[in-house]
């Protein structure tokens, strides 16, 4: 306090602290310039919760479904994205069940991999396989926000279980859950997320039906369901946001502005393609109007030919032709540049998206490490969210349906170790991939199981096939070079005759 704040102190204490809230507020602003008031420069805030940013999820939902459907460059980003997450063949699970000593149990380890890969054939309550469901759900994910999955396990009256494990996911798209603006502050729900006074989910009010079925649209009701039995993947940015947000809410004006360019574009150079002509009057004394009502008037009309002549003009009469530089000769840059933009802002490869592949070996790889670097963070968080708790729900369901036996010697601590392996960064250049890989492997600094992976393949698989073959070759006699075996006995044959 300054000496006129202690004289006004006495006298009016809460005006004397105004001003040395003032003064402290002042001098923050002193400290960060963008903090500080400009005629020049419009400063705009985000306040509120989580909740609160996510209020208008829906239409943000809808509007991103829209450009999907409609706009083959939105289109083209979320499939990049879903292809560098999930891949061809899906999310990939190496079992690690270890024993009371810290070693791999490699039989039931085999086991658990032929459970799953028996389950993926049909992994949902209407039949799909795996691949496809963790595709679409992915897809359903970032376009939308949110996706849903309800455990449907043991027992369940009127449905039967395509495989012997009686599991399967119900899959539920975000619209299942009422609007983000939808609160009970007295159960503590934020659109359909019942949540404790800790912020954790518990139960999940979810429509019965869709709300777009014209059918069940006049229903609306809900039913509750425990939220361990409902697997949720939201594109959350805040802490204790119930719902998610697109990933392309921050490019939506921009997809959708580029489209309308784009359409003005096209429609301009079809009117540029039709030659249009029209007939220039020298003097407007000149005009005359046609008689409409006259059975004389004719109504005049041109045939255009190569190297026709115009011979039937009035007097004062010129054929003039639109001339238009359509399309436009800054569309393609101007399209890069946007595009390239919403790529940056959607964390999606420029070159894939815009199938435009250029530069040298180094600029290309160091383009996939980037995007394999981000789509390795969504691919954690759909591990996390998605997949592992479905595959602990399977081995658990197996396990008291007496389809899987668990080992005397296994430690229970270990029973839902693995290893999820999803899509890796492809090789540019095979040949000099593979040899890092192998003075890595010849160093110490990898390991032969690593070096696998990284062609996205199984290492037991691949042991087990390169095993069998091997063998297979030696014992028909079949000599390859990719068996140093031979080069060996070759070898010790020579010495031995030396």
């Amino acid at each position: 306090m300054n000496i006129l704040d202690k004289i006004i102190a006495p006298f009016a204490p809460s005006h004397a602290l105004g001003r040395v809230k003032a003064r402290a507020q002042l001098n923050i602003l002193a400290q960060h310039e963008a903090a500080k008031p400009s005629h020049l420069r419009k400063t705009k805030r985000s306040t509120g919760s989580g909740d609160a940013v996510a209020r208008h999820g829906t239409s943000l939902r809808e509007q991103a479904r829209w450009l999907d459907e409609n706009y083959d460059l939105a289109s083209g980003i979320l499939d990049e994205k879903v292809k560098g997450i999930i891949g061809a063949k899906g999310i990939l699970i190496e079992p690690a069940p270890k024993n009371n000593k810290g070693e791999i149990l490699e039989d039931f380890a085999k086991e658990l991999s032929q459970l799953f890969q028996e389950w993926s054939r049909s992994v949902t309550t209407c039949g799909m396989p795996r691949t496809d469901a963790e595709r679409i759900v992915c897809l359903s994910w970032l376009r939308d926000g949110d996706m849903l999955g309800q455990l449907v396990q043991g027992r369940v009256n009127a449905f039967r279980f395509a495989t012997s494990v009686p599991l399967a996911i119900e899959l539920l798209e975000a619209d299942y859950l009422p609007a983000e603006s939808t609160t009970d502050a007295k159960r503590n729900i934020v659109g359909g997320v019942e949540r404790n006074s800790w912020g954790s989910p518990t139960a999940f009010h979810i429509y019965k039906e869709h709300p777009g079925n014209t059918l069940g649209h006049w229903q609306m009701q809900t039913k509750r369901v425990p939220a361990e039995n409902i697997l949720h993947l939201k594109l959350a940015r805040r802490s204790r946001q119930a719902r998610g947000i697109s990933l392309l809410a921050p490019v939506i004006q921009r997809l959708g502005d580029l489209r309308d360019y784009e359409h003005a574009e096209q429609v301009a150079a079809k009117v540029a393609a039709a030659m249009t002509a029209y007939i220039k009057k020298g003097n407007p004394d000149n005009y005359i109007a046609p008689n409409q009502n006259s059975e004389d008037s004719e109504e005049r009309s041109f045939d255009i030919s190569p190297l026709m002549v115009f011979d039937n003009l009035e007097p004062g009469e010129d054929v003039g032709t639109i001339d238009s530089n359509r399309p436009s000769a800054l569309l393609t840059p101007y399209r890069d540049a946007m595009l390239r933009a919403a790529c940056a802002g959607t964390a999606s490869s420029y070159s894939t998206v815009s199938r435009t592949y250029m530069g040298s070996y180094s600029s290309q790889r160091q383009e996939l490490i980037d995007v394999t670097s981000t789509n390795a963070v969504f691919q954690d968080q759909f591990i996390n969210s998605w997949t592992t708790p479905i595959y602990e729900a399977l081995i658990r369901v197996s396990l008291a349906s007496g389809l899987l036996r668990a080992p005397s010697d296994l430690d229970m601590r270990s029973l839902f170790d693995a290893e999820y392996l999803g899509p890796v960064m492809p090789w540019i250049d095979p040949k000099k991939e593979s040899e890092s890989w192998k003075q890595n492997v010849r160093n110490g600094h990898a390991t032969d199981s690593e070096a696998t992976r990284a062609r996205g393949r199984n290492p037991a698989d691949v042991r087990a096939k390169r095993l069998k073959e091997v063998e297979k070759n030696r014992e028909d006699g079949l000599v390859t070079d990719t068996d140093p075996y031979y080069d060996k006995m070759e070898k010790a044959t020579t010495d031995a005759e030396k």
